[in-house]
């Protein structure tokens, strides 16, 4: 440890490591290692900045955390794991219920990363082919019902199953707005065909406030 308190740290982490050792129900665990402390980041509200309220549909402690930071309802989902097994169902009638008092709802959906953290390719289709199922045909008959609804639909990042881990490039999107006159629409749901579109977003921030104000992505000339 480096820094304030790390004559501290150090010697708590070396005092755990004997008490760990000499323990009888303990088999596996080494040490105690406090990782990434630091300090408590101040975030305007997500309604402070943009006027508008929501909540994030998660399994992930990290999300739920940055919803906490920025004013967005959380709610704890029975079955929601964060991996194939989570509960679909329940998610997403958690998303509908955020959506009668808000105006947007993050839902997340962790279960492709995982699977390409795993390498493991049929896994990661199977993932994407229940993302398809069990996510993107509810919020089809949402905005049948419900006809001014906008949807943007993307990964956050690559995390291809030949790496391992995560990767810098883009990545494709659908972005749909019953009012938007412009259309750019690609033969398929892939890198290479989003790609031929011309349309881009330098930053997943400027996409999502382009889609917040309502206005269109014009790909350049």
């Amino acid at each position: 440890p480096k820094g304030d308190y790390e004559d501290d740290i150090a010697s708590f982490i070396t005092e755990c490591h004997h008490l760990i050792k000499k323990s009888s129900v303990n088999t596996t665990a080494t040490h105690i290692w406090p990782w990434s402390q630091g300090p408590y980041p101040k975030m305007p509200s997500f309604e402070e900045k943009f006027g508008i309220s929501g909540g994030i549909i998660t399994a992930v402690d990290l999300l739920k955390g940055l919803a906490t930071l920025t004013g967005l309802h959380a709610p704890n989902i029975e079955g929601a794991t964060g991996f194939t097994d989570t509960n679909y169902a329940n998610k997403m009638d958690a998303a509908f219920n955020i959506l009668k008092n808000h105006d947007f709802c993050y839902i997340h959906i962790e279960a492709p990363d995982e699977c390409g953290h795993m390498g493991d390719a049929p896994l990661k289709t199977q993932s994407i082919e229940d993302f398809d199922k069990n996510v993107c045909h509810p919020i089809q008959q949402y905005c049948q019902n419900n006809p001014n609804t906008m949807v943007l639909i993307m990964p956050d990042h690559p995390t291809p199953c030949r790496l391992k881990t995560h990767t810098r490039s883009p990545v494709p999107f659908i972005l749909y707005s019953p009012n938007n006159t412009h259309s750019f629409t690609a033969q398929r749901y892939t890198e290479h065909h989003a790609k031929q579109t011309g349309l881009m977003a330098s930053s997943s921030w400027e996409l999502t406030t382009h889609m917040i104000q309502k206005k269109a992505l014009i790909p350049p000339k």
